[in-house]
């Protein structure tokens, strides 16, 4: 009878062993690929052991850098990219890569060539129904409540269709005489906060090779879901990261 129990334990320590390794749900799960100047684009999540999301980003290939349109505005210098399904717990729904090669106002700041790279939490098909600023300027003035948005963020004004109203840091660098490299925007839309932002210079992405920020909080969000904290942005191995890390679980409030 010993021996039959024994026999049976070790079976069972060997079902719980391949239940464990089955459950094991960590690793990075990349989103379809998408083409982007000579190159190609595509956003991913990577999760713990838990299935617990730790980062998301977008990986541009380094030819994705050339080949650029450098004078079509808008829509045919908006790449979307869709999201693998293990980044459901995230905040985010899509993500958004726009390629600005005159830059766009304020003058003199940012008219230098940049990468809009735009983490949305709402759908690609909420994103689109977003008009022109003149179409219904009281939904991009309806601002979020105060705590939805970090200390130290202001709007500048005004819009834009299929985005929403872009808030800016006031401590950013190029705001007081230093050259642009890059900064973290906030973006609202109709009372809520809609997406976040990393704004990058092409010439600073092209130098890259690692660079981390933290990425300012705000005191409220309006969702229950995991929120990064950090900013990265890394050039190696061929390709460039634009990451979004060290996520925490926040619960609205």
């Amino acid at each position: 009878m010993r021996k039959v129990y024994i026999i049976m334990m070790a079976g069972i320590v060997s079902l719980a062993s391949c239940k464990k390794s089955d459950n094991n749900a960590s690793g990075t799960f990349n989103g379809a690929d998408v083409k982007m100047g000579n190159g190609k684009a595509y956003a991913w999540t990577k999760t713990d052991d838990k299935g617990n999301p730790v980062a998301v980003g977008m990986t541009l290939s380094e030819d994705a850098l050339q080949g650029l349109d450098t004078n079509a505005m808008g829509m045919d210098n908006e790449f979307e990219l869709s999201l693998p399904s293990q980044a459901a717990k995230t905040i985010f729904k899509h993500f958004v890569i726009d390629w600005n090669p005159h830059g766009h106002p304020p003058a003199g700041i940012y008219t230098v060539p940049h990468f809009d790279f735009h983490f949305y939490y709402i759908s690609s098909a909420e994103r689109k129904q977003i008009p022109e600023y003149t179409v219904d300027s009281n939904a991009f003035k309806n601002y979020p409540s105060t705590g939805y948005l970090p200390t130290g963020y202001i709007n500048p004004g005004g819009g834009e269709a299929e985005m929403g109203s872009h808030w800016i840091d006031v401590s950013s660098p190029e705001l007081h005489g230093q050259p642009f490299t890059q900064t973290f925007i906030y973006g609202s839309y109709n009372g809520k906060v809609t997406f976040e932002e990393p704004m990058v210079a092409y010439s600073y992405l092209k130098s890259i090779t690692d660079y981390s920020r933290a990425i300012p909080q705000p005191s409220k969000v309006a969702t229950s879901a995991y929120y990064p904290t950090t900013f990265h942005i890394s050039h190696s191995n061929g390709v460039y990261t634009i990451a979004l890390e060290n996520m925490v679980y926040k619960t609205a409030n």
